[in-house]
């Protein structure tokens, strides 16, 4: 029974961990060098994909390696996707809520929320948490008061003492910041987006604030055109 236990453990994780790491290889192919390679023929585009499968492999290899510095297992799962998520809902919320957000500032901005978070999560000396008492001893009638010592962690950077539950927020807080300033100097050096913004992929109070002048405009060159014709036929007439 427990070697059947731990086959599905293992067959249900390798399933998983394998999905991910060719959805990963593919998008980076398609999305990031295929713009950069654009005569890769479909030979040389396949071997990238494997290699790139082989890295990421080899990554989440390390990140295994790494778990042992994060703790037990609820808070390994949640950092990790506190890591990885608290800059992809900064991505989103930038794209989403601000409509001048850009190419370079999205790509700074992930970026950098990914390092500052691996870099709280994974960074050490970090405090152990300390477990709760689990003892029932004397728990009757004990009403002598004993001296305890509580340890302290202040000696430990501060933040490498903020909880794993905060790093979504820093993660998301720091790609924001990032964003919004790489996607205003990406501006002010000249950069245009080769594409312009859609209504439809805002979130709906930016989209009316952005179709109602546009909306405004299209009502004045509609009646400007229908005054056009009546104004001729007039003149025609005369």
């Amino acid at each position: 029974l427990p070697g059947l236990f731990t086959a599905g453990i293992f067959s249900a994780s390798l399933s998983t961990v394998s999905s991910c790491v060719n959805s990963l290889a593919a998008v980076t192919v398609e999305d990031y060098l295929k713009p950069l390679l654009p005569s890769i023929k479909a030979t040389g585009s396949t071997a990238l994909t494997k290699s790139l499968v082989l890295l990421y492999g080899l990554a989440c290899l390390g990140v295994g390696f790494l778990a042992q510095y994060i703790g037990g297992l609820l808070q390994a799962g949640l950092s990790i996707m506190g890591i990885a998520g608290g800059p992809l809902l900064g991505t989103f919320t930038l794209g989403m809520f601000l409509p001048a957000a850009n190419e370079p500032g999205a790509l700074a901005g992930i970026l950098s929320g990914i390092i500052s978070s691996a870099w709280i999560g994974f960074g050490q000396p970090k405090p152990k948490p300390t477990p709760l008492p689990l003892s029932t001893a004397s728990c009757l009638n004990m009403t002598t008061a004993l001296p305890t010592t509580v340890p302290t962690h202040v000696h430990f950077p501060y933040m490498y003492r903020l909880s794993y539950l905060l790093y979504v927020v820093i993660g998301c807080c720091i790609t924001l910041v990032v964003g919004c300033l790489v996607s205003r100097l990406a501006v002010s050096l000249g950069y245009r987006s080769p594409h312009s913004v859609s209504p439809d992929l805002l979130t709906p109070i930016v989209a009316k604030c952005l179709r109602e002048p546009h909306s405004t405009n299209d009502v004045e060159l509609q009646q400007t055109m229908l005054k056009e014709p009546l104004e001729t036929k007039k003149l025609v007439e005369d």
